[in-house]
């Protein structure tokens, strides 16, 4: 009995032991190709292998987010896909029971796309092939949606496919993997970006069965209850054109049309919808489609007279997004009925961005030994948007460029940009007690979570009455020209030093003379603000991790991320890395300010009239606490130290590339300042015309912020549109100031445009260059920072160093 049993035991665990090596054998021979989609709003990732079995899948769907935005905000995108690229990866290779050793490469979207979307996908791409030493397989994104549909189905090359999707809408022939010929694209707009923005005037998101629904979803499904078809007429674009080309703006003007038509015909205010919505849903998507196949049928007509196609297998695929929608692709079957196609479409969860689309690709690729890249050097995104949220002023000039000198950006917030002055003026004299901007939301939050240090979120971020309290009390001492007068003695006593220093230490070309300039006004903020010498030049000082050091990183790092925290949303769900870099730059400049104050009252003297720096004359204020104070001082380390910094080293950049105008200014400083011991004096200041010029030459060509942030108070008409209350507008004056019918050769750095008795003189308009903003929420300190600028640049310009590299 014993030995039966054993003998039973022996056979189930060599049977087990058989079927575990047949399954890790199994599981080992495995090989196949890993797909990465970031190019929008979905984070995908996929697993096929060899032969094209689909082994997992996953994906994390941004849709609900940006339905609540009222439209995609790149910023939202990519920090969702920062949170969710690894654990949807992770997820997939779970899900097949696999890991990256049984990946034989990585396919990723590189183009075209969202640059900052493209770029998370892109970087965690380059990480897995790094770290285990696998290949990478650039794909672009239109060609993975062209090419899904033969994963499903037996399409051999070459066909004709046609993608319509939020982002794009083409015809090409598809002659091969890597091969397509182009017939037609969109000359403005796609068929899905159309839907959405005319849902959401619409408002179809009030109607509650089609609040979850995207806007092509909503729209035809609204369509399918219309009861009038004949109600809404939309013109069919390109009619007489010869080529293959869509143009899908006209539509949402149209729309646009009907709708403010029929509310005020109806009155409607508000969140109401129309009545005759879903016979204007029908009519829309009735000359879409109609549009679809005018150009579809020449595309079919050009490939028969050019036997693009073989005759015996036809064959049209229609891929994206909007290849979903029932009624589109219904009406392209009649069509390949009738041009005797064969039509085909990938399974829905395929027609919209996902990583089986990549990873199929990936594989085509990888059959034919197509764009397999090892060197990850010579590999980036190539996304096709000309907007880089890390290049503003370059936005906001292809929005000139495309739109004019008054542009509406949407979704998100209600957003304006004016580059005309007269309407830059217009916006800043609107009277408002109270005025308001919208930046530093990320700061306000986490000053305001910080209330035992705090009283406001401070200058920068602070509105309504809260905002003019401290601004009417610390006004005074900063603003005023008279005041600021005082200091020059401090400013060039420092200065001189630097340009001593310099000499001393021989500077070289390859130095970064900007960590010259932060210490610099470092040491210039801590006299006048603080009473308090940093010496940030001293030996000890120097090394990176002094006090003065941390002080400069933890300026740039506070301004650094602000505008793109003020951006995105995530950071105020959880801590994202670069909320906790500003909440760890506050830490400290909040630490130093304290230290700094709580030694400044142990010395403090209610009866003493002499102010000796700024933070004794805030220690006098009768509606100043502590708090105030603290806020302002971290403010102030924030301002002096990284913006003047910029806006001097680009003041003696400008003065390096011209050399005419650097002498000129040599010329009048040394008439000014006889021996390099001569002292900068007020006088001195007042005489000094051309230095005044260059600096605001600079200004005008790269001033610290593009323009200035205001939000409305109330209605105004600007240029002829109504802008409603509430919309933020930003004035573009850095690009306004380089246009040619505002200024002769505006390119150019010519102090001599800012002369009223130079032979080119120009009479600027008074709101063209605002670097310092306007009116009573300009730069509280603006005349100390002007002066700072011109003391530095004199002492350089006085010490004779040549400043053309």
């Amino acid at each position: 009995m014993n030995k039966v049993f054993c003998s039973d035991i022996l056979k189930v665990s060599k049977r087990s032991l058989l079927k575990r090596y047949c399954s890790y054998v199994n599981k080992r021979k495995y090989s196949s190709i890993l797909g990465i989609e970031t190019s929008c709003d979905d984070t995908g990732c996929a697993l096929i292998d060899l032969n094209g079995k689909i082994l997992s899948e996953a994906l994390h769907s941004q849709n609900l987010i940006h339905l609540r935005n009222g439209g995609i905000i790149p910023d939202i995108a990519q920090d969702l896909h920062r949170r969710y690229i690894k654990p949807v990866v992770d997820k997939t290779l779970e899900k097949a029971d696999l890991s990256m050793s049984d990946i034989n490469a990585i396919a990723v979207t590189v183009e075209p796309g969202l640059p900052l979307s493209l770029a998370v996908g892109m970087k965690y791409a380059k990480h897995l092939a790094r770290k285990y030493q696998k290949p990478i397989i650039p794909i672009h994104h239109m060609e993975a949606h062209a090419l899904i549909a033969r994963m499903d189905h037996d399409i051999s090359f070459p066909f004709l496919t046609l993608l319509i999707s939020g982002g794009h809408c083409l015809l090409a022939v598809a002659q091969d993997v890597n091969e397509f010929k182009l017939l037609g694209q969109s000359l403005d707009g796609a068929p899905g970006e159309v839907f959405d923005k005319a849902a959401r005037r619409m408002k179809l998101r009030n109607i509650p069965e089609l609040s979850q629904m995207s806007g092509g979803q909503a729209i035809e499904t609204a369509a399918a209850k219309a009861t009038n078809h004949d109600i809404f007429k939309f013109p069919l674009p390109l009619t007489e054109t010869k080529d293959c080309n869509f143009s899908f703006n006209g539509f949402k003007s149209t729309a646009l049309y009907h709708i403010l038509k029929k509310e005020k015909e109806h009155n409607i205010e508000g969140d109401q919808v129309i009545p005759e919505v879903n016979d204007l849903c029908l009519a829309m998507l009735m000359g879409t489609t109609r549009h679809l196949l005018h150009r579809t049928q020449r595309a079919m007509e050009f490939c028969e007279i050019n036997n693009l196609l073989p005759e015996n297998k036809k064959q049209l695929v229609v891929s994206g997004g909007v290849a979903c929608n029932n009624y589109i692709f219904k009406a392209l079957s009649i069509l390949c009925e009738e041009y005797d196609y064969k039509i085909y479409r990938p399974q829905p969860k395929l027609c919209t961005d996902n990583g089986l689309m990549i990873a199929w690709n990936g594989l085509e690729k990888w059959r034919k030994r197509i764009d397999i890249v090892t060197d990850l050097n010579q590999i980036n995104i190539n996304p096709t948007s000309d907007y880089d949220a890390e290049e503003l002023h370059n936005c906001a000039w292809v929005n000139w460029c495309k739109y004019g000198d008054i542009v509406r950006e949407a979704p998100g917030i209600n957003l304006v940009h004016v580059y005309d002055p007269d309407v830059i003026e217009d916006v800043f004299r609107q009277k408002d007690k109270y005025p308001a901007r919208r930046s530093h939301i990320a700061m306000l939050h986490y000053r305001l979570s910080k209330p035992n240090v705090y009283n406001t979120g401070g200058l920068l971020s602070t509105n309504g009455p809260d905002w003019w309290r401290i601004r009417s009390a610390f006004q005074k001492n900063f603003s005023s020209p008279q005041n600021a007068k005082q200091y020059v003695d401090i400013t060039d006593n420092i200065a001189y030093n630097l340009a001593q220093t310099i000499k001393s230490r021989k500077i070289t070309h390859r130095e970064d003379f900007l960590d010259y300039l932060n210490r610099l006004f470092l040491d210039v903020i801590g006299a006048i603000a603080f009473d308090k010498n940093f010496d940030s030049f001293s030996e000890n000082e120097l090394h990176p991790d002094s006090r003065s050091s941390k002080i400069i990183k933890a300026a740039f790092g506070s301004n650094s991320g602000i505008l793109k925290l003020d951006k995105g949303i995530m950071w105020r769900y959880f801590k994202t890395p670069l909320y906790r870099k500003l909440e760890k730059s506050q830490e400290y400049l909040e630490k130093i300010s304290i230290d700094i104050l709580l030694n400044k009252i142990k010395f403090y003297k209610k009866d003493d009239n002499t102010d000796r720096s700024l933070l004794a004359s805030f220690l006098k204020m009768a509606n100043i606490d502590l708090k105030d104070i603290v806020g302002v001082m971290v403010d102030i380390l924030m301002a002096a130290v990284d913006t003047t910094s910029y806006t001097t080293s680009f003041a003696l950049y400008h003065l390096a590339q011209n050399k005419n105008c650097q002498e000129k200014l040599y010329d009048e400083v040394s008439t000014l300042l006889p021996s390099t011991d001569s002292k900068i004096t007020t006088d001195v200041l007042a005489k000094a015309v051309y230095l005044r010029s260059c600096v605001k030459e600079s200004l005008r060509l790269n001033p610290v912020s593009i323009g200035v942030g205001r939000v409305l108070q109330n209605d105004v008409i600007l240029k002829g549109y109504l802008v409603p209350k509430g919309t933020v507008i930003v004035t573009q004056n850095m690009i306004a100031s380089r246009l040619p019918q505002y200024l002769k050769d505006p390119s150019q750095f010519k102090p001599e445009r800012w002369i009223r008795n130079s032979p080119e003189y120009e009479n600027i308009h008074p709101f063209l260059s605002l670097p310092f903003g306007f009116g009573s929420r300009a730069c509280i300190a603006r005349h100390l920072a002007e002066q700072n600028m011109s003391i530095t640049i004199m002492r350089v310009s006085k010490n004779a160093f040549d400043l053309i590299d």
